[in-house]
C-alpha cells in the first residue's frame, strides 16, 4: 500500500519548536496549493487548500535555515492523523510528514498566477499558431536559424 503525498505550493506559515526530549527541533510548515476550476460561463474560481506538514531532524535544520514564508516548495511525504478530544467529540486531524523538502528556484517571481500562466499560453498559441516547427516558434532553441522544408516534420537538425 502507498501512503505518498506530493505538495507544490506556497508557505503561509513556519513555525520552528524544540523537541521535548530537548535532542534536537521539528519545524510546522502551512503549506498552500491552489487550483482553478473553470466555470460554464467561461470564467474560473481559484480554490486554495492548506496543509499542515511537520519535518524533523536535518529537513528541520534546512527549512528553519532556507525556508521563508512566502517560498515556493516541493514536497514528499507520508499523511498522518490523529485523533484529538475537542470539546464534546473527537475530530481527527491530518498532517504531511515531509520526508523530501526543496526550494523551487525563481518560483517567487510570481509566476504562477493564473492570469500570467494565461496571458504566455495564449500569447504563445497566436503567434505560432499553424507555424509548427517555423523560425520563432521555439524562442530559445539552439536552432533557431533552421527551417524545415516544406511541411516536412522531421528535420536532420533535431538533436535527438
Amino acid at each position: 500500500m502507498i501512503n505518498t503525498a506530493i505538495l507544490l505550493g506556497r508557505v503561509g506559515k513556519k513555525e520552528t519548536k524544540p523537541l521535548k526530549s530537548g535532542t534536537g527541533q521539528y519545524t510546522l510548515l502551512s503549506v498552500a496549493t491552489t487550483k482553478y476550476i473553470k466555470d460554464a460561463q467561461g470564467g474560473g474560481k481559484e480554490e486554495t487548500t492548506w496543509h499542515n506538514c511537520t519535518c524533523f531532524a536535518k529537513i528541520s535544520d534546512y527549512a528553519d535555515k532556507f525556508i521563508n514564508v512566502g517560498d515556493v516548495v516541493f514536497i514528499e511525504g507520508d499523511i498522518m492523523n490523529r485523533k484529538v478530544q475537542q470539546q464534546d467529540r473527537e475530530v481527527y486531524l491530518y498532517s504531511v510528514h515531509i520526508n523530501k523538502l526543496k526550494l523551487v528556484p525563481n518560483a517567487n517571481k510570481d509566476y504562477t498566477k493564473k492570469a500570467d500562466y494565461q496571458n504566455n499560453r495564449q500569447n504563445y498559441s497566436q503567434s505560432n499558431q499553424g507555424n509548427f516547427g517555423a523560425q520563432g516558434s521555439f524562442p530559445n532553441s539552439a536552432n533557431q536559424g533552421a527551417q524545415p522544408s516544406g511541411n516536412n516534420f522531421y528535420n536532420d537538425d533535431i538533436p535527438f
